[in-house]
């Protein structure tokens, strides 16, 4: 189920495949793993967001923001499903750092609505990792969670830099950087000064949170 849910949109063909099945599978069981392992974790809720976690808590926001657009509105079940993908290894990377209560806190209630938005999907499953979090009722039942806008807002862009028309570098920066900083950066980047070798740069297009392109 989750395999053709996740292999192709609603509106076209889907092509089987034995490896997207082994994929699901190995998705899923990551799933159980992380539940198990966090559920064991010492917890303790927190009036605040601690510091650490406030980048994984923007992440998570975004994430419900993605999944609920991408269902309610695209009925674009297949990036839904990677986007409860990257969650998960976000997860992953988080408890190896996260130990304080607080901390663990945070990554159970994301945990929960994951849970929440995956039981549409996977209804099984997550009702039995639902319950093992000691959650009452079915999910079917649970209302769907939502996003703190001002959490969900980007903060950051990736901005591709090219040489001569080629991407050379990539650069993360504030989101609606002005060109000066972005053009700074790129221009301190090894792979761009490498194709720029000293030659005068005769044009820069800029499109804001996108491009940079220096022309020689």
């Amino acid at each position: 189920r989750l395999f053709m849910l996740f292999a192709a949109p609603p509106e076209k063909d889907l092509d089987w495949s034995d490896q997207g099945i082994e994929g699901t599978y190995r998705f899923l069981s990551r799933l159980w793993r992380l539940v198990q392992e966090i559920r064991e974790l010492p917890s303790s809720p927190a009036d605040t967001i601690p510091p650490s976690m406030q980048d994984f808590q923007r992440k998570l926001h975004q994430t419900i923001r993605k999944v609920t657009e991408d269902v309610d509105k695209r009925f674009r079940f297949n990036t839904a499903i990677a986007a409860m993908m990257e969650l998960v290894n976000e997860l992953y990377k988080l408890k190896e750092t996260a130990k304080a209560p607080d901390e663990v806190q945070v990554m159970r209630r994301a945990v929960e609505h994951l849970l929440v938005m995956l039981s549409p999907f996977v209804p099984h499953i997550a009702d039995e990792l639902w319950s093992s979090l000691d959650g009452t009722g079915m999910l079917l039942d649970h209302a769907w969670p939502e996003f703190d806008p001002a959490w969900a807002e980007k903060v950051e862009v990736t901005i591709a830099v090219q040489v001569g028309g080629k991407v050379r570098a990539t650069l993360t920066v504030a989101i609606d950087s002005p060109q000066e900083e972005v053009q700074a950066a790129a221009l301190a980047e090894p792979n761009v000064i490498k194709h720029i070798e000293g030659k005068p740069i005769k044009k820069v297009i800029y499109v804001p949170n996108k491009i940079l392109n220096l022309i020689v």
